[in-house]
Order: structure tokens, then sequence, then C-alpha cells
């Protein structure tokens, strides 16, 4: 059974492997696109069961290395907006 895009709206979160009609809604681009990309950039599915599925992590890397996102610097710029505003929270108790 596939599920459609008006079935996943409802998700709390994604599941980690993908249908390929999960897969291409979760990237927000169409079946055709995913399976003609197949390689480059997006990750080949895995076979599981006789089912081909989409592993989520390996798409948001794919994604990642578009964008130019690294997960290190990422996780970086989050660590550096948290210290920024914790400063700013200790000037305004200082205050």
């Amino acid at each position: 059974m596939t599920a459609a895009r008006s079935d996943l709206r409802d998700l709390p979160d994604w599941p980690r492997l993908l249908s390929r009609e999960q897969a291409a809604a979760y990237l927000g681009v169409s079946v055709t696109m995913l399976e003609s990309r197949i390689g480059d950039p997006f990750p080949a599915p895995i076979r599981m069961g006789g089912r081909k599925l989409y592993d989520r992590r390996a798409l948001d890397k794919a994604v990642d290395s578009l964008s130019g996102v690294h997960p290190q610097s990422a996780a970086d710029e989050v660590r550096r907006g948290l210290e920024h505003a914790g400063r700013q929270v200790a000037s305004r108790q200082a205050l």
C-alpha cells in the first residue's frame, strides 16, 4: 500500500524508510524526477522484502550536498546561536 501526499500531511514525523511516493513528497519533487536522478544526486533505494524503500537520512544528506550545507557546520551554527542567545539573556539579567 502506498501513501498519497494528502495521507502524509497528518504524520507527526516522516518514517525513516520511505516508499518512492513518500520519498518524492518528502523532497518536494515528482516520482519521475526522483527516479530520473537516482545516483545523481539521490541515493538508490534499499531493497527490503521485495520492496524498494528510500532512507530519509540518505535523502537529507543528498540535499545537504546539493545546497552546500555541511551537517557539522550547521550544528556549529546552531551551537553559536544558542551561546549568543545565552549571552544576551545574561546581559539583560545583569541590568
